[in-house]
């Protein structure tokens, strides 16, 4: 059964932006990133890991966010990096007591706006 990575993606010869994400084929998520970027992307490592793994890094480098899962490089993110290069583990450099939220969906609608007034009825 194929397991989950972390991987690290980022604009080729740059040190960022890099995306921290979580999939079973990273290559795979490559190619389909690569698809709709304006800029030619690399996958900068990748090492075994789950959503909360994912979420516990995202939390760690929140003040390096740019947007959604993008973040600004850091001296402590690109050292995380490398040692995925690596193929080395990064777990004793996570904070293990970092709280998470419990995931929860919620499915978010979007409300029609309400009907315009007919003409010649009160608003």
């Amino acid at each position: 059964m194929p397991t989950k990575k972390i991987y690290f993606l980022r604009p080729v010869g740059q040190r960022g932006p890099i995306k921290i994400g979580c999939s079973m084929e990273p290559t795979a998520r490559l190619k389909h990133l690569a698809h709709w970027s304006p800029i030619p992307l690399e996958l900068a490592g990748e090492v075994a890991g789950d959503h909360d793994v994912e979420r516990r890094l995202h939390k760690m480098f929140a003040a390096d966010r740019s947007h959604h899962e993008w973040f600004h490089p850091s001296a402590a993110l690109e050292e995380i990096i490398a040692r995925a290069a690596e193929g080395k583990s990064f777990a004793d450099l996570l904070d293990m007591n970092i709280v998470l939220r419990p995931r929860r969906w919620v499915p978010r609608f979007r409300t029609a706006p309400p009907p315009a007034p007919q003409q010649g009825e009160a608003a």
